[in-house]
Parts: C-alpha cells; structure tokens; sequence
C-alpha cells in the first residue's frame, strides 16, 4: 500500500538538501510495541479519538535533485501532539541520528559515484 508522505522540514547539510515527511503508520499499534494489554486499550483509544498519532518518518537526502540518501524510522507514536510538532522536537532524538544515517549514506554514494564518472569518463 502506498502512503502519502507529508514533508515536515526541508533544510541543507553542507551540499546536501535534507527533506524529513511522515505518513501513518500501516501496522497496528499492537504489532510494533512491547506494552501491557492496559497500555494498547488506551493506546487505541487515543489514537481513535485522534489525540494521538502512530506514524511512519522518512529522511531523505538529494543532491541536484537526486536521492543519494535514505532513512527511515517506523512506529512513531506522536503522544499529545501532532506529528510534525513531534518531528521538529526531535522523535525523542532519533531524528538528528537519522539524519546523520542519511547524510553519511550520502556521501558515500557521491564519493561512489565520483569513481564511477571517473572510469566512465576519464579512462
């Protein structure tokens, strides 16, 4: 199934354009958390009611508009607030560490691709 992703932020990472999005998440909350039958009631509850939020979120980095990094992190559970407000704190610091991932794995494929238009070009 495909999800509509919902862009939060765009910013740079030294030549790199950074785009964090969230969709909701596919799974049930049951699937992908480890709590107490009491916790999942209210967990259900809440997100029925539409005070909570169980989402997916997806970092991507580009350079001259091509993806060369990509991260994501399932099961986001946004608790008394919206998705985006709990993008921009951070996901409980799991965002700085995605981006990270992203940037590092976008730098190893421009690094990549350099030697590739190298032996491609220049040989």
């Amino acid at each position: 199934m495909f999800n509509q992703f919902t862009v939060v932020k765009n910013f740079k990472v030294d030549q790199f354009d950074v785009e964090v999005s969230w969709a909701y998440e596919n799974e049930s909350v049951r699937d992908l958390h480890d709590e107490t039958e009491e916790d999942f009631v209210e967990m259900e509850r809440r997100l029925e009611a539409g005070i909570d939020t169980h989402y997916m979120v997806v970092t991507r980095v580009s350079y001259d508009d091509k993806l060369m990094g990509l991260s994501s992190l399932g099961s986001c559970y946004a608790l008394d607030c919206s998705p985006e407000e709990d993008i921009n704190n951070g996901i409980g610091g799991y965002l700085a560490d995605m981006v990270e991932e992203a940037v590092d794995e976008a730098r190893g494929e421009a690094v990549a691709m350099i030697d590739r238009l190298k032996a491609d070009f220049l040989s």
